[in-house]
């Protein structure tokens, strides 16, 4: 073959014909007659392709046969590189008909290395995606309006609302409001989880009795799995009776800052009213 005829793959512009049946064909038979080659060619030598390790293939044209030489990187050294060539014939679909390779595996002139099965892998998506047809050869991909998807309507028909906030939600404290919407305990973040181990808490108690809930009668209802455990450690008991006083006497505090507020609004009234007698007076 004269190196005349040698050209890149960009400047090919033709299929090879290649398919996955002339790949498992070659390969097979390569197989059957040497049983001390690597039969994860194929599989290596895919995932060797999709890891870009092919790189410079070259086209050498004779009449009726493609000799197509390539480079690949080695998996292991990164500074070795095999030198490889495949000759297909024409037909369609094409016959693999030769390949060499200069690693361990690609000796001979039937190598199926997985080098030699990398290319090939090449070789099929250069056809299956039709790489040899030029930019002005395909059907314009940009510039195309997008599908309108959407119906149009008339602004009087739509309705407008707003959304109400809940103001004493708002106010709430940012860890009530996770322990609130996160009742697995286990999913908390780590230092959450260090902080229950530090006060001896098991897990299923501490996520029943950290939840946000409005105790009526000053008792905190545990989960029947927790209940079924059997008794609670004492400093679990302790903790629990802690946990209660604390949240009774927060309700306290809370009523407390209520009926100052109350007082507070009746005391200006009262001012207001008084201010403005001079002036009812008057009139």
């Amino acid at each position: 073959m004269s190196s005349s005829h040698v050209l890149s793959i960009v400047d090919y512009k033709k299929p090879f014909n290649i398919d996955l049946g002339s790949i498992t064909d070659y390969f097979s038979t390569v197989l059957a007659t040497n049983g001390n080659l690597d039969r994860g060619a194929l599989k290596n030598g895919n995932l060797l392709f999709k890891d870009h390790y092919i790189y410079n293939i070259t086209i050498t044209r004779d009449y009726i046969k493609r000799k197509i030489s390539a480079k690949c990187r080695a998996q292991m050294k990164n500074l070795v590189t095999y030198e490889l060539d495949i000759i297909i014939n024409i037909n369609k679909p094409a016959d693999i008909l030769q390949s060499t390779c200069q690693c361990v595996a690609g000796k001979g002139e039937r190598a199926a290395c997985k080098h030699v099965a990398a290319l090939c892998f090449g070789l099929l998506d250069y056809d299956e995606n039709k790489l040899y047809e030029g930019c002005t050869e395909r059907l314009q991909q940009w510039h195309q309006p997008t599908r309108k998807s959407s119906k149009p309507m008339n602004i009087l028909d739509i309705n407008f609302t707003s959304l109400r906030h809940n103001k004493e939600e708002e106010n709430k404290p940012k860890y009530l409001k996770f322990l609130e919407s996160d009742i697995h305990i286990s999913e908390a973040t780590t230092t959450l989880r260090q902080l229950f181990i530090k006060y001896n808490q098991q897990n299923i108690a501490v996520a029943s009795i950290l939840l946000l809930r409005h105790v009526s009668d000053g008792r905190i209802p545990l989960p029947a799995c927790v209940i079924n455990q059997g008794p609670l450690s004492l400093s679990l008991q302790q903790n629990l009776t802690y946990i209660s006083e604390a949240r009774r006497g927060e309700a306290r505090r809370g009523e407390r800052e209520r009926e100052r507020e109350r007082e507070r609004r009746e005391r200006d009234r009262n001012k207001n009213i008084k201010e403005r007698e001079p002036l009812l007076a008057t009139n």
